[in-house]
């Protein structure tokens, strides 16, 4: 691969290993048409979208050529990043994009680039270096103007624009929705900077039983990034749950960890997609507790079969009791049963005495992970922490 035309400060390349850069993709059909470089183009974007103070990067941004539509729906994802990034004090430093062309697809008169687009940038209130990568799609008509930018893992896509086109949406929809989940962010903030904690289990888990937090924390910040993450256990190979059309691998990958940490696996004995127990034998023998979200969270709260994985959660908070090698699982909305993503607390961050938020570490794909990333940044929704023990009644 070529080397791209972004010349990262020396202090970059000291404080963080790249991944490699993919040769910038030029989209152009007429020799009339402005030439849009997609590299140049994502990074203007991330940057003005992360509050990186760069005037270069504001006049950049000002200067793409949207669609009218598209232009308001980055503007409102613009303006609710930065919203939510100030009100959980997420200044970040050391700020770097790369970009990794993964594919293009041209289709009536439209081209279609998909690109992995990895951050890596430090946290103003922590030590520790974080990562970030998703998939983005930008289109382009034939006269080379931006008519879709969009990341299908991110909250706000997820949430204003969910299943549907662009081209279905109207300007007011955008911005209604938009205003929703404003609020439903400062909802959330309120209660988790706020609320006392509420423990979903009625089991505390006493110090011997609990499984080896600093082992969990360390197999997902060596794994996450992976094509093909090592084994968490003896016996149970790592199948990317993701290669599964329309699947996701982060409750696989948080299974592998947490039995890296020393969670006892229990295979009921059955054939098949297993309702009960929590284990992997192959893709076609293993149970839903495995790699489902809500499952994972169902086996872990309720199981009391003696020295297997078990867990006592509690709703996340600042003020609350969680560690790292906890999991913590995400909801794009206020709903206690909408819970879509599983994750690792693999660091903190100090917001005041007694106040921590957590940073967490996830594996979504190959192409879609992060590390020491905050959960707020991820799914804007209501969280839970799990504590892993083997139970032990």
């Amino acid at each position: 691969m070529k080397t791209s035309r972004i010349v990262l400060p020396l202090v970059l390349v000291a404080l963080f290993v790249f991944l490699p850069f993919s040769q910038s993709f030029a989209l152009v059909d007429r020799q009339d048409s402005p030439v849009v470089d997609c590299e140049e183009l994502i990074r203007t974007v991330y940057t003005k979208m992360n509050g990186v103070t760069d005037r270069s990067a504001d006049e950049a941004y000002k200067a793409l050529r949207f669609d009218k539509k598209t232009k308001a729906y980055l503007d409102s994802k613009i303006s609710l990043t930065e919203y939510n990034d100030t009100l959980y004090d997420l200044g970040k430093d050391y700020y770097a994009v790369q970009v990794k062309l993964l594919g293009v697809n041209t289709e009536n008169g439209r081209r279609t680039a998909e690109y992995q687009v990895i951050e890596n940038f430090k946290y103003t209130n922590t030590r520790e270096r974080s990562v970030k990568s998703e998939v983005v799609y930008i289109t382009l008509d034939a006269e080379n103007t931006i008519c879709d930018f969009y990341c299908p893992t991110a909250d706000f896509d997820m949430t204003v624009r969910g299943n549907l086109s662009l081209n279905e949406l109207s300007e007011n929809g955008i911005a209604t929705k938009a205003n929703d989940l404003k609020a439903q962010i400062r909802s959330v903030y309120e209660a988790e900077t706020n609320s006392h904690v509420i423990v979903k289990s009625p089991v505390d888990p006493i110090a011997p039983y609990k499984i080896n937090h600093s082992n969990v924390s360390y197999y997902a910040k060596n794994n996450y990034y992976k094509n093909s993450p090592s084994s968490g256990v003896s016996g149970v190979s790592y199948f990317d749950f993701s290669t599964i059309s329309n699947q996701f691998d982060c409750t696989n990958f948080v299974s592998h960890a947490i039995a890296y940490g020393g969670a006892h696996l229990y295979d009921t004995g059955g054939s098949g997609i297993s309702s009960t127990g929590w284990y992997y034998r192959d893709i076609n023998n293993r149970s839903s507790s495995w790699s489902s979200v809500v499952y994972l969270y169902n086996y872990l709260v309720n199981n009391t079969v003696y020295n297997k994985a078990s867990g006592v959660s509690s709703t996340y908070s600042m003020n609350g009791v969680w560690e790292i090698g906890d999991i913590l699982q995400l909801s794009s909305t206020n709903s206690a049963n909408d819970y879509i993503h599983s994750t690792i607390i693999t660091g903190r961050s100090y917001i005041s005495s007694g106040t921590y938020d957590a940073r967490v570490t996830y594996r979504t794909s190959s192409s879609s992970y992060g590390m020491n990333v905050a959960p707020s940044s991820l799914y804007t929704g209501v969280k839970r922490n799990i504590c892993v023990y083997n139970y032990f009644w």
